[in-house]
């Protein structure tokens, strides 16, 4: 005979998430629906570079304006943990598109964004979207790694990022190699992040 399951165990089962989760690859047209339509089991989003998905398939990199409507879209979305726009030339005004999305609920009533990983490694971003990042980073609770390796954002971005790193204490990992920074603030920031 089969044990009984508790209402707590059946209830914890029906909030599993399908798997595999989905992670679209594809252009944007292919991805803004399934991002809009909030599925449940879309898990990582990864916004592919040109390239990325072989020579014969034309991509158009995302930039600013598409990165801002994505944010937009994500604004609303419950289920996406992970956001990828590596190699994709966003800038300093995509970042700041990406912040202002941080800084927002999630789809939940007063609920923070899912957001637990967020990839912006190679985005060209300088020292002002650096800066913008680490303002919503300083209170992104739900955040627990954040790369942005191979930007632009130098000295003045490093150290933002530094003082958002010692405010939040639920990042554990935060990767800025490639940026101009000195050694000093990436051992400063590593530190930190290891002494939790």
């Amino acid at each position: 005979m089969a044990p009984k399951r508790s209402a707590a165990t059946a209830a914890k089962k029906a909030d599993l998430r399908p798997w595999p989760p989905k992670v679209p690859l594809g252009t944007i047209e292919d991805i803004l629906p399934l991002i809009q339509a909030d599925d449940d089991s879309l898990d990582s989003l990864m916004l592919p570079a040109p390239g990325l998905l072989g020579d014969d398939v034309p991509i158009s990199p995302f930039g600013p304006a598409e990165m801002e409507y994505v944010c937009q879209c994500l604004r609303k979305n419950s289920s996406v943990t992970h956001l990828n726009a590596s190699m994709n030339p966003i800038g300093d005004q995509g970042a700041k598109c990406v912040s202002e999305m941080l800084r927002c609920t999630g789809a939940g009533a007063g609920a923070p964004l899912p957001l637990a990983r967020l990839s912006l490694n190679g985005c060209g971003i300088g020292a002002v979207g650096a800066r913008a990042l680490a303002e919503a980073l300083e209170t992104a609770s739900e955040l627990i790694v954040v790369e942005l390796v191979n930007n632009e954002m130098g000295e003045d971005g490093g150290q933002a990022l530094l003082e958002a790193v010692k405010r939040n204490k639920h990042l554990k990992e935060v990767k800025v190699s490639l940026n101009s920074i000195s050694a000093e603030t990436e051992a400063e920031i590593e530190k930190t992040l290891m002494l939790r």
